[in-house]
């Protein structure tokens, strides 16, 4: 058989195709012809705790690319080094079930975008590349499987694939072949061979070694590319210098500030402004519907969204519509929550493994990565009537805890020779001392011996003992950020940055919550803020929706008031805790179905969309600018004498 041969893209990148059988469109992934320092032979677009993303392509067999594509892979060595995985709470199979969610919420909010091949739903072989021959190493990965057969595992004196987060290559037809090692750190034992015997010491690159590939169309342009795009803003070109040169020259044809076609560009702001506040409003809602749908279909959060979160397609238009009508914001990173199962109970938490450092996307969940050693008393073991055991006791602890009703706090006691680990919920009292708390953990399944153990431990004073407090993170912490991307999308131009406009907004929501008048809905206490404080005009007033200098006043003239007050009212009541008007009233959230937090706010996007859209399309833009000079007059005249200044 004819070994494929590579597509040559440029002088710096090669499509190598990933399929051994000729084929007249071959999936290819895109290979350095001299490897990066930093990023090596691939090119990366992204990074996920369990998953790498790089750029591939589909090529036919005269080397021209037919479309660009993101090459998924499982990696679980990103998550072996998480305080989650020294806890012994991640195993490969719970991996496998994620991944499987996500494929299928890929699916449902890309559609077409998701190619099916044979291995995103069971890993195959790895996937081999020669880099210096260019093409992939069929013979070498022959035969080689990632090994799941715990029987098999646990015969050689390596940890079960069920059981741990480590991968090994077998050949099933050879019982008495080496496995090699293919996690970072995988214990070794006689059975084991290094796994450059594989790679033939560093000759081969694995694309694919011990996990499984999907395949989804890569779309170029980036949200915050399409926001300077309304906006008025100039394309940054940043990018474009890192891809191959196909892939650039289709970028840069993406439309520029110059190119955004609008219906009313011609009517000059009196137009512009509406239209570009409603396809902002549009965008909003096709995030939050995503979502809701992403959310609904994995059964978890995401808990890292920000603007890498999504990517924007750009489709043809039809001649009679603007380009910037046919912009797509599609969800393409599906987040890194990882639902954990308490050990011996039947709870269960979403965790995040990385959350260090601040975010301005990332909500301030108090607690967040507290952990420590603290000291503790056993008050009482007793039984329930399920036979499982409850512990009641006083947690002394010098870290500052700032627990929320839905938290745990997991401990681990090491009594008589045997370890227990308890999860518990915290309490204040007023009668114990600062720094300590009441707990009472979950009812735990154990075993004779342990409870043994804790028995004789009641009463007894016990120091350094570990403990962290496990933040139950849900989608009202996906609803904050989704508020932030709205402030992102809504109210930054380039005369003013994302923290002050979103220290602004989050101002707002709690004047909104201080004036609460159960009679008056919010977006009229919105209206009345907008005229009681001028602050409030220029921070937060729709000026800031494009790149062009204009007084908050007339900008507010330009759009119904009613419209613009429903929109920062819907903006100021996605951030949890901050009042009664706030969609979520705190970080709890529901116990089921976690989507029903998009459901408000998603339902009076899409009625604001319905009403602005009429005033875009119906509505004559000739007449707005004597019917905002009317409109004004009308309000000077019914505003108090006070407000009139």
């Amino acid at each position: 058989m004819d070994q494929p041969r590579p597509y040559e893209l440029s002088d710096e990148f090669v499509a190598v195709p990933i399929e051994p059988a000729p084929a007249a469109v071959r999936l290819c992934v895109v290979v350095r012809t001299q490897p990066d320092a930093v990023a090596g032979w691939f090119v990366p677009l992204r990074a996920e705790v369990d998953t790498r993303v790089v750029l591939g392509c589909l090529a036919d067999a005269g080397g021209t690319v037919q479309r660009w594509l993101e090459l998924w892979v499982q990696d679980v060595d990103g998550l072996a080094q998480t305080p989650l995985a020294r806890r012994g709470r991640l195993d490969n199979r719970l991996l496998d079930e994620r991944w499987d969610r996500r494929l299928e919420a890929m699916r449902q909010l890309d559609g077409a975008g998701v190619l099916a091949t044979l291995t995103e739903g069971a890993p195959a072989g790895p996937v081999l590349i020669d880099v210096e021959a260019r093409r992939l190493a069929t013979d070498a990965a022959a035969g080689w499987r990632l090994c799941q057969d715990d029987a098999r595992l646990r015969q050689a004196d390596l940890p079960a694939y069920g059981e741990s987060l480590h991968r090994y290559l077998y050949r099933p037809d050879e019982p008495d072949a080496p496995l090699l090692g293919a996690s970072s750190g995988a214990p070794t034992s006689p059975q084991t061979a290094p796994l450059e015997t594989l790679l033939a010491e560093g000759r081969l690159v694995p694309l694919v070694l011990a996990g499984r590939l999907a395949v989804r169309t890569f779309h170029p342009a980036d949200y915050e590319g399409l926001l300077r795009c309304l906006s008025g803003q100039a394309r940054d070109e940043a990018l474009c210098s890192q891809l191959p040169a196909p892939l650039a020259a289709r970028m840069a044809q993406a439309p520029s500030a110059a190119q955004a076609e609008l219906f009313l560009s011609a009517e000059g702001l009196a137009g512009r402004l509406p239209e570009v506040l409603l396809l902002k409003l549009g965008l909003l809602a096709e995030l939050l519907e995503s979502l809701r749908t992403h959310t609904a279909l994995t059964g978890g959060p995401l808990l890292n969204l920000s603007p890498e979160s999504f990517r924007v397609e750009w489709t043809q238009p039809p001649a009679a519509l603007p380009s910037l009508w046919h912009a797509r914001a599609v969800l393409v990173e599906p987040g890194q929550a990882i639902r954990l199962t308490v050990p011996g109970t039947d709870a269960a938490i979403f965790a995040a493994p990385d959350h260090a450092g601040p975010n301005v996307y990332r909500p301030p969940v108090a607690g967040l990565g507290v952990r420590g050693k603290a000291g503790l008393r056993i008050r009482q073991v007793s039984d329930d009537q399920a036979g499982q055991v409850v512990l009641d006791g006083t947690l002394a602890a010098q870290e500052r805890i700032e627990p929320a009703r839905q938290d745990l706090v997991w401990l681990r006691l090491a009594l008589a020779g045997t370890r227990v680990d308890l999860y518990a919920t915290l309490e204040s009292h007023s009668a114990l001392a600062a720094g300590e708390w009441r707990f009472r953990t979950l009812p735990l399944r154990l075993e004779a011996d342990q409870v043994a153990a804790l028995r004789s431990a009641e009463g007894v004073p016990l120091s350094a003992v570990p403990f962290e407090l496990m933040v139950r993170l849900g989608s009202p912490c996906d609803l904050y950020s989704a508020g932030v991307l709205a402030v992102r999308t809504l109210l930054v131009d380039a005369d003013t940055t994302l923290p002050k406009a979103l220290d602004e907004l989050l101002s707002l929501a709690r004047e909104l919550a201080q004036r609460r008048d159960p009679s008056v809905p919010p977006a009229q206490r919105v209206a009345g803020l907008l005229w009681q404080e001028p602050r409030f005009q220029d921070s937060l007033g729709p000026h800031r929706l494009v790149d062009e200098a204009v007084e908050p006043a007339r900008a507010l003239a330009l759009l119904p008031q009613a419209i613009w007050c429903e929109t920062l009212a819907i903006v100021a009541r996605m951030f949890p805790g901050l009042g009664p008007d706030s969609y979520c009233p705190d970080w709890a959230g529901p116990a089921s179905a976690l989507q029903q937090v998009y459901e408000a706010p998603l339902a009076q996007l899409r009625a604001l969309t319905r009403r602005l859209r009429s005033l875009v399309i119906v509505d004559n833009p000739g007449n707005r600018e004597m019917q905002a000079v009317l409109r004004r007059q009308l309000e000077l005249l019914v505003r108090p004498a006070e407000v009139r200044g």
